[in-house]
């Protein structure tokens, strides 16, 4: 009786038994779940003349593995060499920082196993990374730094990478003067590698950090005004002076020179315009209207000297209206 039920059993069952294996393939063949943490400490470095980033980050990784499960009742901790030799001899993720332009420095490790099976293993290190900068608005710019993360080990169908918006720390105050943190966002996604043909699971952490344009304002555009000023001030010396005019003119323009000169000399060279470009080509370009419109009043003095006289009272107050018009309709859009 007993085999017969027994041999029943096993009739029922044999129709299942190629559904159960590939259930089992499949859980299996179902990516490891990563979690990761990142706090950043502080920005040390923004060199936009490289187009890099240096940062002091804490990067944390934590999975759960089965063969790792333990009869302890307190989990095991290594630290500093120790947790890196450890976790280079059990199964981990080894996700790394994207587009690192030199050695991460290692300052502090740690590694965590539980003994339900789950790892915890913390890094702290200094890292360089290259990233794109956009100056069309400089100074009045917002950059956006960003950091990817992938695992340099595993494709996407073997990892599977998350990182929550609760495990994103970010400083409040950083160590450079002239940036202020502002929004930080994350995304994980898979990345299809076109070169190697291969899907890698990546998150991405993008930091926004605005510029401090007091600066700029107080070094280049209030020095550019006033020389600005002086040589819009040549309209009101006496027209048959032209010598005299020229020479406050072309004593503004060198100096704008110089100043732009100065400015740019720790600016990258972009193969645009910013909003400090435009305010230099403005004002060699007024330079320009402003030497052709002496130059003309100078000539009508001979045939016309009440016209002449009508035209240079017009000049020296239309001429800075119009530089004042023009540059703030620019950096309207240039900026918007």
């Amino acid at each position: 009786m007993f085999k017969l039920l027994w041999t029943s059993v096993l009739f029922l069952m044999c129709p299942m038994l190629p559904a159960l294996a590939t259930v089992e393939a499949a859980a299996l063949e179902t990516p490891r779940k990563v979690e990761l943490k990142i706090y950043v400490h502080d920005i040390t470095e923004i060199d936009e003349l490289a187009g890099q980033f240096a940062i002091h980050v804490l990067l944390g990784s934590y999975w759960q593995d089965p063969t790792l499960v333990s009869a302890d009742t307190e989990p095991r901790v290594w630290r500093e060499e120790a947790a890196m030799e450890q976790v280079n001899s059990i199964w981990w993720p080894m996700v790394e920082f994207n587009r690192r332009t030199e050695p991460q420095a290692l300052e502090h490790t740690l590694l965590r196993i539980h003994p339900d099976g789950r790892v915890e293993f913390e890094r702290q290190m200094n890292i360089r990374l290259s990233t794109s900068l956009d100056l069309h608005k400089l100074p009045f710019d917002t950059q956006r730094l960003k950091m990817e993360l992938e695992s340099f080990r595993h494709l996407a169908d073997a990892v599977e990478l998350s990182l929550p918006d609760a495990n994103l720390h970010m400083t409040k105050e950083i160590s450079l003067l002239q940036w202020r943190i502002g929004r930080t966002t994350t995304e994980t996604k898979p990345y299809f590698n076109k070169v190697y043909d291969e899907t890698y699971s990546r998150a991405i952490i993008t930091i926004e950090v605005k510029r401090h344009h007091q600066f700029y304002i107080w070094q280049m555009m209030v020095p550019l005004g006033i020389l600005i000023g002086m040589a819009f001030a040549v309209f009101f010396l006496p027209p048959s002076d032209l010598a005299d005019r020229i020479n406050v003119l072309i004593a503004s323009l060198l100096t704008v020179v110089a100043l732009s000169y100065s400015l740019h000399t720790d600016l990258p060279k972009v193969p645009y315009l910013t909003v400090i470009d435009w305010l230099f080509v403005l004002a060699y370009v007024f330079f320009g209207l402003a030497m052709a419109g002496m130059v003309l009043i100078h000539r009508m003095l001979d045939n016309n000297e009440a016209r002449a006289l009508r035209l240079d009272r017009r000049l020296r107050w239309a001429y800075p209206v119009a530089y004042l018009l023009v540059t703030g309709c620019v950096i309207l859009w240039v900026t918007a």
